[in-house]
């Protein structure tokens, strides 16, 4: 390979254009060609710095003429651009945070030791040279054993903040900065992530400070970014010596205060700027054909995604999960599968875990393994009733979807009129009263238009058309935050309108089963043929919605009470008021949760002004931001 390396660009903003100022002063290294979305900022970026405009990302890694790819896009576009440069064989540096989770840090990185090609992420301090004499002087051995680290990174963002930084999955200060903290902890411990606490402040729908105290390889750490103030210092507490450096994310001065009282100022300016470090270790790997860095191996790049993982979440997101396939099977454990494809509603960011429980004896040995180590988790039916925050669910959610199991004992009829149906709590409501139809037994029709599950159904009472699930239950076998199993009768669940014990106490129904009367199947299969129809006469089946969106007030209905306050066809992004029935908010045009909650309040203010009464939504909001009821 040449001398000089040829370097090309895939993003044009501020970063991009640091990092080309500092290639230019970098010899043996040339900028060859450049591209991004719009091709406007590209020319332009080109012009600036006498580089090829090329039209698409794919074209400049498909130049041969280029010898290593820098990828200075927003954080979600890491991943698919590292892997178009992998497939083709182009050694890339890819911007911190390289990942956005720690699943999307393994898989790039196998993709990239499969490939044998060279992948570093571009975690500046360790390319610095006060780095190097931090690492000698832990390796010489004269500090003894490291008792804790404090990572401690802010930086005063403008109140005017725009672009990725404020979108949901890949914003907020965590990422942005908390991936510097991150790697300060990585590079001096050992041990997977345990969490003792978090703490998130949002605005703007992301989070502007965090905070967290975990504990790695037995060494306490605390992990703090913050975009209200200004702060970059991590301090490394030894047995015998504290060393205090700064700025973190690019250090150059360090404090040793020994535990005799001498104290030592080290000083270590980088050459150039700070992204020289990374352009002059980069270019000698792509000329050794290296496939990965000493100083940020894959491992390490690994490791940050799963502290941060942790930090988000209050958990180690990888490590439950791994528990959670040995009790599950690992083809049915999911990390950051995206809300949006589970929910009715079409929206949602990621959930942390992901579960398709495939019994409900796993089922039970999940919540118990949960509850043992303190992880929150939310269970999902058909994803009704629910409003998935843009950002996501920190937390494990638990698909029933799989949980599909019905049974009818008809031995009852005889002696007492009456038949059982016993059901998984993942059957569909639908497929409940159609089980009930084809049996002959009735009493479930009012429940074959509710678009949920047994489970969600026992849990909020859910009803239509004056009749509800407390009328035909006779009980549900339930599983409490304790660990217990147990079977609660019907007068044992304290069902009241959109209301059971199971919602008050955090409980999991596993199974239900339901007293019917037996009936001539086609006499039940019209009845339930008519409430279809009613249904699709009066509702907005069409577009995407979670049902009814509020509560039924005691005395009034709330479709009526929005309809008479001229709310109908009311929009907030992609968020409306349905025409069609005004107790319904629709999802008529990509809405993000953000808009469908902030309709939900307008709607309530509105609604409360013009008649007094005061709404409860019906949908319930969870995920960092939006959330109004903490998951199980």
């Amino acid at each position: 390979m040449a001398e000089t390396i040829r370097w090309g660009i895939i993003g044009v903003g501020g970063i991009a254009r640091r990092f080309a100022t500092s290639l230019s002063h970098v010899a043996d290294a040339e900028l060859v060609a450049c591209a991004g979305r719009t091709t406007e900022h590209v020319m332009a970026f080109a012009r600036e710095f006498g580089c090829v405009p090329k039209p698409t990302p794919e074209a400049l890694i498909a130049d041969p003429e280029i010898d290593v790819v820098y990828l200075a896009v927003p954080h979600l576009q890491h991943a698919e651009w590292a892997i178009e440069a992998i497939d083709a064989g182009k050694p890339v540096l890819v911007e911190k945070p390289a990942f956005v989770s720690c699943a999307q840090a393994i898989a790039i990185t196998d993709a990239a030791q499969r490939a044998g090609v060279l992948l570093v992420e571009a975690m500046k301090p360790r390319f610095q040279p006060l780095w190097r004499k931090i690492l000698e002087l832990v390796d010489s051995g004269a500090l003894g054993e490291l008792r804790s680290v404090d990572a401690r990174i802010a930086m005063d963002y403008p109140e005017a903040r725009e672009g990725y930084f404020t979108e949901p999955v890949q914003g907020g200060v965590l990422l942005d900065l908390g991936t510097y903290a991150a790697s300060w902890l990585d590079a001096f411990t050992t041990g997977n992530p345990e969490v003792t606490s978090v703490g998130h402040e949002w605005a703007h729908d992301v989070d502007v400070e965090d905070v967290a105290d975990l504990v790695l390889g037995g060494v306490p750490c605390h992990l703090e970014a913050a975009a209200t103030r200004e702060q970059s210092e991590c301090t490394l507490a030894f047995e015998h010596a504290t060393l205090r450096a700064w700025p973190l994310h690019r250090p150059t001065d360090l404090q040793v205060s020994w535990d005799n009282g001498h104290e030592e100022e080290i000083s270590a300016p980088y050459a150039g700027d700070d992204f020289t470090g990374e352009i002059e270790h980069v270019s000698t790997l792509v000329r050794e054909g290296a496939t990965e860095s000493p100083l940020m191996p894959h491992a390490a790049t690994i490791r940050c995604a799963r502290i941060l993982d942790a930090c988000a979440s209050g958990f180690d997101r990888l490590g439950v999960a791994m528990e959670l396939g040995e009790i599950c099977g690992r083809d049915a454990v999911f990390l950051n599968e995206p809300m949006a494809d589970h929910t009715t509603f079409e929206i949602g960011g990621p959930a942390d875990v992901f579960v398709e429980v495939p019994s409900v004896v796993k089922f039970s040995q999940a919540l118990d393994l949960l509850g043992q180590r303190g992880v929150p988790s939310l269970v999902l039916g058909n994803g009704s009733d629910l409003l998935v925050s843009d950002w996501g669910i920190r937390a494990v959610v638990f698909s029933t979807s799989r949980l599909k199991t019905m049974r009818v004992d008809a031995n009852w009829i005889p002696k007492f009129g009456v038949a059982r149906l016993y059901a998984d709590c993942g059957v569909t409501l639908k497929d409940l009263a159609g089980a009930a139809a084809y049996a002959g037994l009735k009493g479930l029709e009012f429940a074959s238009g509710i678009p949920g599950t047994v489970g969600g159904a026992v849990y909020m009472n859910a009803g239509a058309y004056d009749f509800c699930m407390g009328d035909v239950l006779e009980s549900a076998m339930v599983h409490f935050p304790s660990g217990e199993v147990k079977m609660l009768q019907n007068r044992e669940l304290d069902f009241a309108y959109r209301h059971s014990r199971v919602r008050d106490e955090g409980l999991t129904v596993l199974t239900a089963t339901f007293l019917l009367r037996p009936e001539d199947p086609e006499v039940v299969q019209k009845r339930i043929d008519e409430l279809t129809e009613l249904r699709a006469a009066k509702q907005p089946l069409d577009v995407p919605s979670a049902g009814s969106t509020f509560k039924r007030p005691e005395g009034h209905y709330a479709g009526k009470l929005i309809a008479d306050a001229g709310l109908k066809g009311t929009r907030i992004g992609g968020a409306e008021v349905s025409r069609k029935h005004a107790g319904f908010i629709v999802n008529v045009d990509e809405a993000s949760a953000k808009d469908v909650s902030d309709l939900i309040d307008l709607v309530r203010r509105k609604v409360e002004e013009t008649s007094g009464v005061t709404l409860e939504p019906e949908v319930q909001r969870v995920g960092p931001y939006l959330e109004t009821e903490n998951p199980n």
